[in-house]
C-alpha cells in the first residue's frame, strides 16, 4: 500500500472523516469550516495510506526540531477499520522517522485505549508530564536514543 503526502485538495475529505470521528456538536460545514481555521492543521505535513483519491488511513506529522516529531489526528474512516491500516500507517511514518539522522523522538497524545501505540513502541510519560489526563502523551524513543530521562526539551501543548 502506497503512502503519500496530501495533497491540499484532499484536506476537506480529510477534514470529512475527522467528523466521522469527533463531530463535537457541530455540522459537518461548521466542522470543516473550523478545520480550515484550525492553526495547527498548517503547521504539519499530512501523510494518508492508500492511492489517490482513496484515504484508507490519515494522520498529520509535526516537525518541531530535528530532534522531536509529533504524530496527530490519526484517523480511518469507519468504513476501512479494523483491517490494519492505521497501523500500517503509522509503522511507515515511523520507519521514515528511524532513517533521518539524527533519529526523532515521535510524540502523540492517545485518545484511544494506548495499548494500540504501545505495540508500536511508545510509552506513556510519566504523570508529572502529561498535560492532559483525558488524552495521555506517549512517546517512541529510537533505539539509537538514550533513555527517557535524557529527554531533550520539553513537551510541546496538545497539538
Amino acid at each position: 500500500m502506497r503512502i503519500r503526502k496530501a495533497s491540499k485538495a484532499e484536506w476537506e475529505k480529510i477534514f470529512q472523516i475527522s467528523f466521522e470521528n469527533w463531530p463535537r456538536g457541530a455540522s459537518l460545514e461548521q466542522h470543516i469550516k473550523a478545520c480550515y481555521k484550525h492553526a495547527n492543521y498548517s503547521k504539519g505535513t499530512w501523510y494518508i495510506l492508500g492511492e489517490t483519491p482513496e484515504i484508507l488511513s490519515v494522520l498529520i506529522l509535526y516537525d518541531f526540531h530535528t530532534m522531536l516529531k509529533g504524530i496527530g489526528t490519526v484517523m480511518t474512516p469507519q468504513s476501512h477499520r479494523h483491517k490494519g491500516y492505521a497501523s500500517a500507517l503509522l509503522e511507515s511514518v515511523i520507519q521514515m522517522n528511524d532513517d533521518l539522522e539524527p533519529r526523532p523522538y515521535l510524540l502523540l497524545f492517545s485518545d484511544i485505549a494506548t495499548s494500540f501505540y504501545e505495540r508500536l513502541g511508545f510509552q506513556t510519560l510519566p504523570p508529572r508530564l502529561q498535560k492532559r489526563p483525558d488524552s495521555p502523551c506517549m512517546i517512541r524513543i529510537p533505539i539509537s536514543k538514550a533513555p527517557l530521562r535524557q529527554f531533550p526539551g520539553k513537551i510541546p501543548a496538545p497539538f
